[in-house]
């Protein structure tokens, strides 16, 4: 073998070994995206329209919140699984062609776990806004186990033309849950991104048999185990 021929070789098995690295490193920064379909400031001024399907945005992570084509009722994403809370409580596994109008969603990876025993929400989001390492960047919040108490909520499906979100919470219907295991999925917005979301703490809840659910109003920890998942980077897209 010629020695321009090994040469040749070496360097494309080279340039091989570096694309390797390349996308591989690519897909692992991903992991630290999160992805959002539209804005918040436009989905509560009525923008309850899907724009993209289930199918075409699931690829984009495994756990998030959001809500479906015209508003109808509240999402969680959990182990890239989708619920659908309706209005009357009822989960529902939704279909691909599901149309969505706004979703919050990461590839969930902890980089932090403490245990959570006997404590409020409203106690549990100050101690987390007083110890978040850095202020500016995105927080997936996964809290799994015992809840003493629930509040949650879910909406009905809207019709054309829509009222703005604060007209449409007006007629929400409220679940309340006791001693209940399941899992509080959620994200803590930082200020910056204020009218792309809402700063701050943003939860929606699903029951450990898959049968209770809701966007979070209220709630009280039992005995759970808190995870988050640091997310520096953020992506859109945005209605056309």
């Amino acid at each position: 073998m010629s020695r321009t021929l090994l040469i040749v070789i070496g360097i494309l098995i080279a340039l091989i070994v570096g694309m390797a690295f390349y996308i591989t490193t690519m897909f692992q920064e991903d992991q630290d995206t999160l992805y959002q379909v539209s804005t918040i400031q436009n989905l509560s001024a009525g923008g309850y329209d899907g724009y993209l399907t289930i199918g075409e945005i699931k690829k984009q992570g495994d756990f998030g919140i959001g809500t479906f084509n015209r508003l109808d009722g509240e999402m969680i994403v959990l182990n890239g699984t989708f619920y659908q809370v309706k209005s009357n409580g009822t989960i529902y596994n939704p279909p691909d062609n599901e149309q969505i109008p706004f979703i919050m969603l990461t590839y969930f990876e902890a980089d932090n776990t403490t245990p959570v025993k006997q404590l409020n929400g409203s106690d549990l989001e100050n101690s987390l806004n007083n110890t978040f390492p850095q202020p500016n960047i995105f927080y997936a919040i996964k809290i799994v186990g015992n809840f003493t108490y629930i509040k949650a909520r879910s909406v009905p499906e809207q019709s054309s033309p829509y009222q703005n979100i604060t007209e449409v919470i007006k007629n929400q219907t409220i679940f309340e849950f006791n001693d209940i295991n399941g899992t509080i999925v959620g994200f803590w917005c930082p200020d910056t991104v204020g009218g792309l979301n809402n700063p701050g703490f943003h939860f929606h809840f699903i029951s450990q048999n898959k049968t209770d659910g809701g966007h979070v109003l209220e709630f009280n920890v039992g005995n759970a185990t808190m995870q988050l998942d640091y997310t520096p980077k953020f992506y859109m897209d945005i209605p056309t």
